[in-house]
């Protein structure tokens, strides 16, 4: 069963994290993941993220309007004005919190009611999915630089808990906080203090608050760092890494998850508070080192729905010109056979001549009538005398004459829609018919274009016929001179009246037939033509996607593993190896992958023998979107829904090989020793990203796991072997894992006090103690001023803190204090007179 995990990004930043977790779990068949990701920010999203749909963000906004009515009448709103500073009230303009975790903490409290119904709609939508299975985790992502993420994160805690109390989620909840760190360079010092300022607020709640409120849920706080530059050189190296920690640490499809969830219940260095500073040691640090394919999965599955969609439309890889472009080479007419369709249509149009085929269309229009004159013959008429001859063709042509005028011309219009009609359905069949068994669309088009000119000919032969007007009275001539016939021309007059019968019906039934046959033959022909221009559309469209849609176009370069991450590293490192692993696993190297199995000499009659049998990989995907009844969506021209499909066929294939041809089993075909070198060098990056001093961290405790899939318990003790080698015995633990793209080194510490975090106790706590006293300066000579509490707009400095109460909170618990005990030794002194942090946790400022 899957996990239900909700991702909670607060922050700008930390929307990009929720935006490269969709991605990689979507690049991990094997998760279990069931993901829903909400982002919170006080600037518009779409303008960084612009495939965001409506009710998946939330922008908290403060109205001006509103803001002021709470300055004029503060005791209407007690739940906003402990946090407020007098004379200073937030103010956002809509395009961010201006860096001022203040101006955040304010909105957030502002729009509390309404970020409860959206949170709480997602999360009962998250839990009614799935069979109704109540159990779920949630992950906060903040940023702890900027104004929103800083800002709201304590606040956004109490509302996540009180959320999931409505929709009455089991006690306590789950929730992990991942905070994403300063850069090593570019960060204001309104930046380091933002850093310094989220944390000391969270030590003191920790220490101030009582302990109900920390059994309403659990989790581990990340701090999520930089590392050292050879780590990560941007932010989006870092976003990266920080979704993966969310992935893997949540993701039931590795055992890293239950085993970094259940080790947070019993790790009571959590809880504890730091002897040499008393601050909490709540702060935790992870690292994920991954040793993948990378994107190759995906990238041979694409390759393989491009060769699918390449075979099914041009019947292979179309041409190139030398600038570049693709095109179709026109087929010789000469040299074309005939298909299922121009089968259907000669079966119909019979005959080998132009001519030919005119008369047998003729002959199927007239065949509804019947026309007693024309069956009349000489013998049939030898013992009757001439008169009685006469006579006899006579009733008959006149009864023939008058059916054909009063309901010929009816019959055979209907008899032309019947036989337009069926022969319509059967090209259409025929059509649908062959695309199923193996015709391009290139076929498709050759096939319609000869029958478009075999239709063309035979109406150029109708059109050239005339029909003259009949005249009767050479039928009377020849029947009154049968009636009186000379001597010994009896049997000349007879033929010779029975010919003119015949030959003047059989006129009138060309002349009532050839409108109705230039319908029919018009009717073909325009099927034919709009076939035609649907084709070359669509031709043409495949064309032009096969040289400009990515997907495409990166399909016909040679296979890479992209890894621009030293936490990434790829399993396989030269293009030999990732050519053969391609082999292996793509849709169209069956045939190489049976001869590995039944030995390299075993030959078609070897695999034959084995049982085995060759699969046509195009044919099984014709059968399939037949199936799925999309073939028509071929011809129709709906390419995006084609190479979709083709993708999810692609992909579902490949990714069952790939099973098959797990990370493990490559690199041990490689090598033993390639496996080993692998893991040692994942080793050796399996360590905080975030620098602390193991002086002031004195009760950490540090894991480490490989998570990894394995076939058997040969695989599972060669992987044991290895990993002892590569960390040492008993330094690091073997789990498993059910996705075989991957194998994971997980690093985690926990029981971090902020004393022990390098940045927090040197240039975040010098920025911090700057602004703090910048602020307290500004606070006094705002408080001489006679416009302090005169209007919404203040001559105010910026408050580090996000609101007064935190504030007292922080001097009242001598966090501070505290901290700067132990700070570094480059850090500058400051007065006591000036910043009341300093004093101890008695102090409490009243301001």
């Amino acid at each position: 069963m899957k996990r239900k995990l909700l991702v909670i990004t607060s922050g700008t930043i930390a929307a990009g994290v929720g935006q490269e977790l969709i991605k990689q779990v979507k690049a991990h068949p094997a998760s279990e993941l069931q993901l829903v990701v909400r982002y919170i920010d006080t600037a518009n999203l779409l303008t960084r993220y612009s495939g965001l749909r409506s009710g998946e963000w939330f922008q908290m906004t403060i109205n001006p309007q509103f803001m002021d009515t709470v300055r004029r009448n503060p005791q209407n709103h007690p739940d906003l004005t402990k946090l407020l500073y007098p004379g200073f009230l937030p103010e956002i303009q809509g395009s961010g919190g201006g860096s001022i975790r203040y101006n955040a903490a304010g909105a957030m409290a502002i729009n509390r009611r309404r970020m409860k119904e959206w949170l709480t709609t997602s999360i009962t939508d998250l839990v009614r999915a799935d069979i109704g299975q109540v159990e779920l985790s949630i992950a906060l992502v903040v940023s702890s630089v900027g104004a929103t993420g800083s800002g709201s994160l304590e606040q956004l805690i109490d509302l996540v808990v009180d959320c999931a109390q409505t929709v009455n989620i089991p006690s306590p909840l789950h929730c992990d906080v991942f905070i994403l760190q300063p850069g090593p360079q570019g960060v204001t010092d309104l930046g380091l203090s933002n850093t310094l300022a989220l944390y000391a607020e969270m030590a003191a709640s920790r220490l101030v608050k009582d302990e109900s409120h920390a059994k309403s849920y659990r989790g581990r706080t990340l701090v999520v760092g930089w590392g050292s530059e050879r780590y990560m050189s941007s932010i989006e190296q870092l976003k990266e890494a920080a979704t993966t920690l969310i992935r893997l640490a949540h993701d039931p499809a590795t055992a890293i998850a239950a085993e970094f969830q259940e080790r947070e219940v019993d790790n009571h260095v959590l809880r504890e508070l730091d002897e040499q500073t008393q601050l909490p040691s709540h702060l935790s640090s992870a690292t994920a080192v991954t040793i993948s394919l990378g994107d190759l999965e995906e990238k041979i599955a694409q390759r393989d729905a491009v060769h699918l969609i390449d075979t099914l439309v041009f019947g292979g890889k179309p041409s190139e010109t030398t600038a570049g472009d693709y095109f179709i080479p026109s087929t010789d007419r000469t040299e074309h056979k005939a298909g299922p369709l121009l089968n259907t249509l000669t079966n119909f149009l019979q005959g080998d001549m132009p001519e030919d085929r005119y008369r047998h269309l003729v002959g199927r229009l007239t065949e509804v009538l019947s026309i007693q004159s024309l069956q009349i013959n000489a013998a049939q008429l030898q013992n009757m005398n001439t008169q009685q001859q006469a006579g006899r063709l006579r009733g008959a042509w006149m009864y023939d004459k008058e059916e054909i005028i009063k309901s010929g011309r009816r019959r055979i219009q209907e008899q032309g829609a019947f036989l337009a009609g069926t022969a319509l359905q059967d090209i259409i069949q025929s059509r649908r018919t062959a695309m199923a068994n193996g015709l391009s669309l290139r076929d498709l088009r050759d096939e319609y274009q000869y029958m478009e000119s075999i239709i063309t000919s035979t109406i150029s032969v109708q059109q050239g016929f005339s029909p003259e007007a009949t005249d009767e009275r050479d039928v009377t001539r020849k029947l009154s001179a049968l009636e009186r016939p000379g001597w010994g021309s009896r049997e000349r007059a007879l033929q010779q009246a029975i010919g003119a019968v015949h030959g003047h019906l059989e006129a009138m039934l060309q002349r009532e037939s050839h409108a109705a046959a230039l319908d029919v033959l018009r009717l073909l022909q325009n099927h034919c033509a709009e076939a035609l221009r649907n084709l070359e559309i669509v031709l043409g469209k495949l064309l032009r996607q096969r040289k400009n849609n990515p997907r495409w176009a990166g399909s016909d370069q040679k296979f890479r593993i992209d890894m621009n991450h030293l936490l990434h590293m790829a399993a396989l490192s030269n293009d030999t190896e990732i050519t053969r692993y391609a082999d292996m696993v793509s849709i169209f190297a069956s045939t190489n992958k049976r001869r590995g199995a039944s030995g390299a000499g075993a030959g078609a009659i070897g695999r034959i023998v084995a049982g085995e049998q060759q699969t046509d990989q195009v044919g099984e995907f014709r059968k399939w979107l037949d199936e799925q009844g999309k073939l028509d969506a071929l011809f129709a021209g709906e390419i995006d829904t084609l190479l979709d499909f083709a993708q999810s066929y692609a992909t579902s294939y490949v990714h069952a090989e790939v099973r098959q041809h797990s990370v493990v089993d490559v690199l041990l075909q490689t090598g033993e020793d390639v496996l080993l070198n692998r893991l040692k060098d994942a080793a050796d990056k399996a360590h905080s990203l975030v620098p602390f001093s193991e002086q002031f961290a004195r009760d950490q405790r540090s894991v480490r796991h490989v998570s990894a899939y394995w076939r058997d318990e040969e695989q599972r003790g060669i992987l044991q072997k290895t990993i002892e080698q590569a960390f040492g015995e008993g330094q690091c633990t073997l789990l498993g894992s059910k996705d075989p793209s991957e194998i994971v080194v997980f690093y985690y510490v926990d029981g971090l006090p902020m004393s022990a975090i390098s940045d927090l106790t040197v240039r975040c706590l010098e920025a911090f103690l700057k602004r703090c006293r910048a602020w307290y300066r500004q606070s006094k000579i705002n408080s001489n001023g006679a416009e302090t509490n005169s209007t919404y707009k203040q001559r105010v400095g910026v408050p580090v803190y996000s609101s007064k109460e935190a504030q007292q909170r922080v001097l009242k618990a001598g966090v501070i204090h505290q901290l700067y005990s132990v700070r570094g030794q480059m850090i500058n002194d400051f007065s006591l007179d000036e910043l009341p942090e300093l004093a101890n946790g008695s102090y409490v400022d009243q301001q």
